[in-house]
């Protein structure tokens, strides 16, 4: 219902824009409008961004987490090999 009010408001606005060098003046609803459709809008938007950062942090963390256990894991087999090496000489 909203987007239709703002695609219809917003078309009055391009039409407007087309015609004389006229200015277009905004009455106090068109404001309420303007800024309950943008409030909904942010809202939407944020929303959506929030969840791809939450989904963006728990894939970066299991990536790290992985990337933690590989390096420890390498210098831990680096560390035996010289202890072997070390105790064949």
């Amino acid at each position: 219902m909203h987007l239709q009010r703002c695609f219809l408001f917003l078309s009055a606005l391009c039409c407007l824009a087309c015609g004389e060098d006229e200015t277009l003046q905004l009455t106090a609803g068109d404001y309420e409008l303007i800024d309950s459709l943008f409030k909904e809008r942010v809202t939407a938007v944020r929303e959506g961004v929030e969840a791809n950062c939450d989904s963006m942090f728990e894939q970066r963390v299991v990536y790290l987490a992985d990337s933690l256990v590989r390096e420890r894991t390498a210098e831990r087999e680096r560390y035996l090999e010289r202890i072997q090496r070390e105790l064949q000489q």
